[in-house]
């Protein structure tokens, strides 16, 4: 199969690619420091400072979200701000990235609406500040037709659709477990919208196979950051088997099988490329 091709010349205004560097290069940064991203996500092994905290609940135990940490730090640290690592270079070469940062947190900010418990009053402000960063990224993008190659024909890879259907078929169950906890309130998690992240993750994941699979120009790099992700988190699940929320032992190994599938995919076609 031929990957579709929407291969860019660099652009001639400089400018614009500078200023996609600069803005990328904060956002990137942001969800990793200021979303506490890269904390969160070390949760399951180390605990620096006390990340996703309530500073009005002074019994907060931030042992008990070691796994949503884990997530977190998959959804936000690994999904979006790689995305956005990735985007540094050449970023004309890659739309699909930019598309799946865009439409990823459309999705999150979406699932945030109808099932988050965050105060309703509060809720378009909140949204309105994440709509800002992906109104400066597809303005200041420097490749050509952004959108247009949402719409071209794709040509699915088999492999990658069938990995799809198999996380499907794995999350769906615990998708409904978890909008159930999330929507009747259950635990202290449900307060904190662990749930709903739960959902949001399983969500973005599933969009960002389907993403991967059209084999557009940034599948690729998609496709192993969707891979690290499984490998995170089945490297996280094993660590925590017991925290409610965890795959568990025999989740993270068909989660780590699954990352080595994926990244194995990717690092095929870069060699058939060659």
């Amino acid at each position: 199969m031929e990957e579709v091709s929407h291969i860019n010349s660099p652009p001639k205004k400089r400018l614009k690619t500078i200023l996609f560097t600069i803005f990328v290069s904060i956002f990137a940064l942001g969800g990793l420091i200021l979303l506490e991203s890269l904390q969160e996500g070390l949760l399951p092994w180390v605990t620096i400072g006390c990340p996703g905290c309530d500073a009005e609940n002074p019994v907060y135990n931030v042992g008990k979200f070691r796994w949503f940490g884990a997530e977190h730090g998959a959804l936000v640290g690994i999904m979006f701000s790689g995305s956005l690592i990735a985007l540094l270079w050449k970023p004309w070469n890659k739309p699909l990235l930019l598309q799946f940062y865009i439409l990823g947190h459309i999705i999150f900010l979406g699932l945030s609406f109808l099932i988050g418990t965050e105060n309703p009053d509060a809720a378009p402000f909140i949204e309105l500040i994440f709509l800002i960063p992906l109104i400066i990224l597809a303005l200041t993008y420097p490749g050509k037709g952004l959108w247009n190659n949402m719409f071209k024909s794709a040509n699915y890879s088999r492999p990658l659709l069938l990995l799809t259907l198999i996380a499907f078929i794995f999350m769906a169950p615990s998708m409904w477990d978890q909008l159930q906890s999330q929507l009747n309130v259950v635990s202290e998690f449900a307060k904190y919208n662990r749930w709903a992240e739960s959902i949001q993750l399983f969500s973005i994941l599933i969009f960002s196979n389907l993403l991967a699979a059209t084999r557009k120009p940034g599948w690729k790099e998609l496709t192993i950051l969707i891979g690290i992700s499984y490998l995170f988190l089945g490297i996280a699940a094993i660590t925590v088997p017991g925290q409610e929320g965890s795959w568990g032992i025999y989740g993270g190994i068909i989660s780590i099988l699954g990352g080595i599938s994926y990244i194995g995919i990717a690092s095929n076609r870069f060699k058939t490329k060659k």
